[in-house]
């Protein structure tokens, strides 16, 4: 199984479909219909590529054939089960049965695909991955995705796309059709393009030609044509988005065990590179919930903040208190969704340019502070440190850091025209992972959460 992909940019967007019908036989009647559902590994961006070797592809349009008239490779079928259907539809009838993109995984099994990877593996909100399946012998990839609001098993998910792959599926067995007449096996080039038209882009190598079509982000079909015989032998199709009228699940009102086992330090541990923030009279360790701003007496600006958080995913929450108020971004760490109030703030920035109040970082970093006595700190700290100082107005002082993610910030300001010169201007926090009680993150300090709901349900 390929790696797991996510598209956060496109949560939360109305992007739906009607549902389609699947495993329909030639004679036109349908297996199955889709219907509303009652409804791991990491996960990465999800990027714009084509599969496929590397090389400078053409001018989209500007396809080479190598049986450059258009062949009979769109005709001498007695029936078309796809009559009526156009590439942009998304469908494809394989050995009689037809499957348009996307479907329910549970009218997916009725096309009668056999698993060979695991469908108990879980996906997250708004990701998708490839899984394989056999049927009659041959070996196809299938694209699945979970559209709804918990992470989900394989096997309760969104079938959106599949890959016949001439390694896998020989192009002299089965009959495997696309919209308009096209047939795997005998069409060329030029009988796409003359069905299809122009391609958004075109790829030209040694051993194949591919050609790419496009309807949007997400939505493409991707075709391989052998370069010595000319004639269509892979087939990579996929429609990511939303079947209309998808149940994506109901959000969680309970406050998630690890959210009320969090405890607010009484006070700065006075260890520069802690995790630790002190907002007027309030101390926090990162990451904090915001269950726990909230009853410092901050308030959810719901104008401006999203109502839930999808599981193991993110949303944006404004706080407010006292006329100041700050916009970030709330995690969620359970795998099901949580309301905005028990996500968890991962990052934050305080100071003369953000969230303009009293604080101060563990061991002794205040805004305003002199410049040169925060770089005192900072060496005396003998933390390991990155500085930034190609700006004629700001210097970046990073430290702390152990990835992208987890780091702590302070901005001297230099210049003197705005504000007074060499001053700390800012300070920033990012910490995505939980912490125990000593400052280590990771496997321990999800481990001291969780010994800490235990001691909790002793009680």
């Amino acid at each position: 199984m390929n790696n797991i992909l996510t598209w956060m940019t496109l949560f939360g967007a109305a992007l739906t479909i009607a549902s389609s019908p699947v495993c329909a036989s030639d004679s036109g009647t349908e297996s199955g219909a889709v219907s509303t559902p009652a409804e791991s590994e990491g996960a990465v961006s999800i990027p714009a590529e084509s599969e496929g070797a590397v090389s400078t592809p053409t001018e989209p349009g500007d396809v080479s054939t190598p049986a450059d008239a258009a062949s009979d490779g769109k005709a001498g079928l007695s029936g078309d089960p796809l009559k009526g259907l156009k590439w942009s539809d998304y469908a494809i009838s394989v050995d009689g049965d037809v499957l348009k993109f996307p479907m329910l995984y549970s009218d997916f099994a009725a096309c009668g695909y056999e698993a060979e990877d695991d469908l108990s593996t879980t996906l997250q909100p708004m990701q998708y991955s490839w899984f394989y399946f056999t049927k009659d012998g041959h070996r196809v990839s299938f694209t699945v995705a979970n559209f709804a609001n918990n992470t989900l098993p394989a096997d309760e998910c969104v079938v959106c796309g599949m890959t016949i792959d001439s390694y896998y599926w020989p192009v002299d067995e089965g009959e495997i059709l696309l919209p308009e007449g096209i047939v795997r096996g005998e069409a060329t080039i030029g009988d796409v393009a003359a069905a299809y038209g122009d391609p958004s882009d075109v790829y030209e190598g040694e051993l194949y030609t591919s050609v790419t079509y496009e309807t949007d982000i997400y939505e493409e079909m991707d075709l391989k044509f052998n370069a010595e015989s000319g004639v269509l032998t892979d087939i990579d199709m996929r429609k990511i988005v939303r079947p209309e009228g998808f149940d994506a699940g109901e959000i969680s009102e309970e406050i998630p065990a690890r959210v009320s086992s969090y405890r607010k330090p009484e006070e700065l541990s006075g260890t520069l590179g802690s995790f630790e923030l002190k907002i007027k009279d309030d101390v926090y360790s990162f990451p904090v919930p915001v269950r726990t701003l909230i009853e410092d007496g901050w308030e959810i600006n719901p104008a401006n903040s999203d109502e839930f958080i999808p599981g193991k995913s993110t949303a944006w929450v404004t706080l407010q208190r006292g006329g100041k108020n700050f916009r970030t971004m709330a995690s969620n760490y359970e795998d099901n969704a949580v309301k905005i109030e028990n996500g968890w703030i991962t990052s934050l920035e305080v100071g003369l340019q953000n969230l303009n109040v009293d604080a101060e970082l563990a061991g002794g970093v205040t805004i305003g502070m002199d410049g040169d006595e925060f770089r005192k700190l900072l060496e005396a700290s003998g933390l390991p440190y990155e500085l930034d100082d190609e700006s004629r107005n700001f210097h970046y002082y990073t430290f702390a850091k152990d990835d992208w993610n987890n780091y702590i910030q302070v901005i001297v300001y230099v210049n003197g025209d705005t504000y007074p010169e060499n001053t700390v201007l800012t300070i920033g926090i990012s910490r995505t992972d939980l912490m125990d009680d000593e400052g280590a993150a990771g496997e321990a300090g999800e481990a001291a959460v969780e010994e800490g709901i235990a001691e909790e349900a002793a009680a």
